[in-house]
C-alpha cells in the first residue's frame, strides 16, 4: 500500500477547511499500515483535543476509505490506547535519551533533504511541532544551546522510500532507520531537550510524518498515546 493512498484517505478526517489542507503543520501523524489477517489498521497520534474530536466524529464504525484504487470500511471505533498532556512530557529530570526510528526519517534544510538525525535536526523539528500545538511557553534553542547536545552512540544507516505526490509526481528520499542516543552537560537545556524528545512518540521526526515516515520511540520506555483505527 502506498503512503500516498493513507494520507490522502485520513487527511480528510480532519482538514476542515482548504487552509487546514495546505497547512505547513498538521495536529497529528501516523503509523504506516499493519495488516492482521484481512484487517489493516493504523495507529494516529492526535496532539490537540479539536484533532481528537474530529478523529473520533469521522472514523465511526463502516465509515468507507479510500486507499487508492482500493476501498474498504472501518470495522470498528477508534481504541484509545493512552493519553498523556503536554505539561508532562519530559517532566522527569535526565540527561540522556535513546530514540528508536522506526520507519525512514528524512530531515528537511531549505530545499535539501537528509537522512542524517543530529541535535539539530532533530530538536528543530520537534520544537516546531510544540511551539505549534502543545498551547504552552514556546521552547526554541539557540545555536549555543544546541551545542550542548550531542550524539554518544548511533547505530543504523539510511533506507530509500519513494513517495509519490500530486501529478504523478514521485521522489526517492533517504531516510534515517536505526537507534541513536543523545546526552546534554548542561542541567537547563537538558530539561528543555527532554520536553522536545518528549513529543517524539507522538508528533513523529523529521519530515513526512503524515505519510507514516519519521515514526519515533524511546528505546527503554515505550511511550504511547494512540488511537488506533482498524
Amino acid at each position: 500500500m502506498e503512503l500516498q493512498y493513507l494520507h490522502g484517505a485520513i487527511s480528510n478526517w480532519f482538514d476542515a477547511n482548504e487552509v487546514e489542507h495546505k497547512a505547513g503543520s498538521k495536529p497529528y501523524s501516523l503509523t504506516p499500515l499493519s495488516q492482521r489477517g484481512e484487517e489493516f489498521g493504523v495507529e494516529i497520534a492526535t496532539l490537540t483535543s479539536e484533532a481528537a474530536l474530529r478523529l473520533h466524529t469521522a472514523c465511526v464504525q463502516g465509515t468507507v476509505v479510500r486507499l487508492g484504487p482500493q476501498q474498504g470500511r472501518v470495522a470498528a471505533a477508534p481504541t484509545l490506547v493512552d493519553v498523556v498532556a503536554w505539561e508532562s512530557l519530559g517532566a522527569r529530570p535526565q540527561n540522556m535519551w535513546s530514540l528508536d526510528f522506526l520507519t525512514p526519517t528524512v530531515f528537511r534544510r531549505g530545499k535539501r533533504y537528509s537522512p542524517l538525525p543530529t541535535p539539530q535536526s532533530i530538536t528543530r523539528s520537534l520544537s516546531y511541532q510544540w511551539n505549534a500545538w502543545s498551547g504552552l511557553e514556546s521552547i526554541r534553542l539557540d545555536h549555543a544551546e544546541v551545542d550542548q547536545v550531542w550524539v554518544s552512540s548511533f547505530e543504523g544507516g539510511s533506507h530509500p522510500i519513494r513517495l509519490r505526490f500530486k501529478r504523478e509526481v514521485t521522489r526517492t528520499y533517504e531516510g534515517f532507520v536505526g537507534r541513536l542516543t543523545l546526552r546534554c552537560d548542561d542541567d537547563t537545556v537538558a530539561a528543555a531537550t527532554a520536553r522536545l524528545l518528549g513529543v517524539a512518540p507522538y508528533a513523529g521526526v523529521g519530515s513526512f510524518t503524515l505519510r507514516g515516515l519519521g515514526v519515533t520511540r524511546f528505546a527503554d520506555v515505550q511511550e504511547h498515546r494512540h488511537a488506533v483505527a482498524r
